[in-house]
């Protein structure tokens, strides 16, 4: 989705001509964006195509509805597997939902990507807080 905000609206309309035939021009080489995942859950019916289009776009769909209707039941998004761990600020892991299977991981480029984030919190502080929470304490 970020891909397609961000590119010039002469790419924006290649790109969408080129997926309703079936391909990809401009493919992304950035990964995925928030709430990417709702074109596999739920058809945009402003497209006049499915985004779901390969093999492993099915599976990882299924993937993602049945590990939503799992967590709504069972608090736990993979109860047959157990591959999802809550989160542990320790050891902090996130579930990369895959075609074939999921996996917990923290790659270094992942760590990276928030050592930067945390760097952001440090130097701009929000302005919108609670300071006298109980929770806020903890921060200060």
């Amino acid at each position: 989705l970020y891909d397609l905000i961000a590119l010039p609206l002469w790419k924006k309309l290649v790109r969408l001509a080129s997926l309703a035939l079936g391909f990809d021009f401009f493919k992304s080489s950035t990964g995925v964006c928030h709430a990417d995942e709702m074109f596999l859950m739920f058809k945009a019916n402003i497209l006049p195509f499915s985004t779901v289009k390969s093999d492993d776009d099915k599976r990882v769909s299924e993937n993602l509805i049945n590990m939503w209707t799992d967590f709504a039941t069972y608090h736990n998004p993979t109860p047959k597997d157990n591959s999802w761990t809550k989160f542990d600020p320790e050891d902090p892991k996130y579930l990369e939902i895959g075609s074939k299977s999921n996996t917990m991981m923290y790659p270094e480029s992942h760590k990276k990507r928030m050592e930067e984030w945390k760097d952001m919190w440090e130097m701009i502080p929000p302005t919108m807080r609670n300071k006298s929470s109980k929770t806020w304490k903890k921060y200060e």
